[in-house]
């Protein structure tokens, strides 16, 4: 499935955010206010 997204250009839509912002994050996922899936920039930490 990966090589097949990769091929096709598939990608996921995400809101990237800083490890500083992860309670504002969780609080966000709690009230239903997130429209794509939170990463975490890991050089953040």
């Amino acid at each position: 499935m990966l090589d097949f997204c990769a091929r096709k250009k598939v990608l996921a839509d995400i809101e990237l955010i800083p490890a500083i912002k992860i309670n504002e994050a969780y609080e966000r996922t709690i009230k239903g206010q997130v429209k794509y899936r939170f990463v975490i920039d890991a050089k953040t930490f």
